[in-house]
């Protein structure tokens, strides 16, 4: 293919449709939008990247709702991604190069298990993103739905503020 980008989205996720054209903008290699997990507690699928003092790394746009955040994985439900991602993995992981019927293809998507449990594709790729320097970005201020038993709707920013203020650290540029 010869497209710029890949825009995953999980068949169960619902979003406001400028949430696409505004993470274009954010040109940024590897960005997304974080959804609730699929349970009543109100958790979502993705974890900051702190600084050393435990301060969340973002950037500040011309409005607070506008920051992004840097993570450190993030679900892979809603995201975008350059294609210069892909080339990156291409060149360094050579070994998960293979043959999908009479394709090539690689395993950049796969699951590793290990005694103390699973680490899904959306964060096995997360991992292999840092290992080539691709930086993992969140663009918090999506609605997003996860449909399940319910819709679990949520928007990750208004999270984050409602939180009590020294539970969550500060951003920093």
């Amino acid at each position: 293919s010869t497209a710029t980008h890949l825009w995953q989205v999980d068949s169960d996720m619902s979003w406001n449709p400028e949430a696409i054209l505004e993470m274009l903008l954010k040109d940024k290699e590897f960005i997304g939008g974080i959804g609730r997990k699929k349970i009543d507690e109100e958790t979502y699928a993705g974890e900051e990247l702190l600084t050393p003092n435990g301060e969340i790394i973002g950037q500040l746009g011309k409005a607070e709702e506008d920051v992004i955040i840097r993570m450190r994985t993030l679900g892979g439900a809603f995201t975008l991604k350059k294609r210069s991602v892909f080339d990156k993995l291409a060149k360094k992981f050579v070994s998960l190069k293979g043959m999908i019927g009479d394709a090539e293809g690689y395993a950049f998507y796969s699951c590793n298990y290990y005694r103390t449990g699973m680490r899904t594709e959306d964060y096995v790729i997360c991992d292999l993103c840092d290992e080539v320097g691709v930086e993992v970005w969140c663009m918090p201020n999506i609605e997003l739905g996860h449909k399940g038993y319910k819709n679990f709707q949520g928007n990750y920013f208004k999270y984050l503020k409602g939180l009590k203020e020294q539970e969550i650290p500060e951003i920093t540029r």
